[in-house]
């Protein structure tokens, strides 16, 4: 199963406003289907809370679908700073593991962290050509030596043809691999995945979960829309309820 997970937060002078967690997550054999999970929380809280019944749903689901749980969860959280690193392993992924533990599985967990906010580029040997006039690197390419990480599992991918300007890297961080994927393996499926955007025909720049992911937090965004006062997240979050018969009929209705 894949899931992908990012967090909206409102601008700095809306502090009254809640966060909005959007999880997506696979229940096809492809990585291809994907149904989602919104949730409210503190305003500004970058780690998800909820993330124990969030994934229960999303297994629910997938067995739903497919008769079976999940052997393995590719985990990609979007939107994460190098300092939340221990957070997201402690917090989210023990809120998985308890989901995984309620339903009596014990599914090997991947989380990689995708992160587009720094400053590497990259750029091929020789001058530009006809063909790659502003002298970016093929898609696909991938460098996981001498600039990444001496100790952890990193590496940078450019996954998509700029269309102008420098094509900006996407930087992985594996910060848990109970499954002992191998590096190259990993880096294949992910740039597999970058091929499964379903509103692109186009690879994009990081995978198709995390996309989706941030498309379910825009769309928790706008069910906040038109309202002024806001109780607890926990109490608005109950007066936004996604009509159960319609997450059946078309779970994909957030792309």
């Amino acid at each position: 199963m894949f899931l992908g997970a990012d967090v909206s937060h409102p601008s700095p002078d809306q502090w009254e406003i809640p966060s909005v967690v959007g999880v997506a997550a696979s229940h096809d054999p492809f990585g291809a289907s994907y149904n989602m999970q919104y949730r409210l929380q503190r305003s500004t809280l970058e780690e998800i809370e909820d993330m124990e019944s969030i994934t229960l749903e999303h297994l629910r689901v997938y067995y739903q679908f497919r008769k079976s749980y999940p052997e393995h969860i590719i985990y990609y959280r979007d939107g994460v700073g190098d300092g939340q690193f221990p957070k997201i392993k402690s917090e989210e992924l023990r809120g998985i593991s308890a989901a995984c533990c309620k339903m009596h599985i014990k599914p090997k967990i991947c989380c990689v962290i995708v992160v587009k906010r720094h400053h590497t580029r990259f750029f091929p040997n020789g001058a530009p050509s006809q063909y790659n006039k502003f002298n970016n690197v093929d898609p696909g390419t991938v460098v996981d030596r001498t600039i990444v990480h001496p100790n952890e599992m990193e590496f940078f991918m450019v996954s998509h043809q700029a269309n102008q300007g420098t094509a900006k890297p996407t930087r992985y961080n594996v910060i848990e691999n109970t499954g002992n994927l191998d590096i190259d393996v990993l880096q294949q499926l992910t740039y597999n995945l970058c091929h499964m955007f379903p509103r692109c025909n186009r690879a994009v720049s990081y995978p198709a979960p995390a996309y989706l992911a941030h498309l379910a937090a825009a769309r928790g965004r706008v069910y906040l829309t038109g309202s002024t006062k806001f109780r607890s997240p926990q109490e608005e979050y109950a007066k936004r309820l996604i009509v159960p018969e319609f997450m059946k009929t078309n779970p994909m209705y957030f792309v």
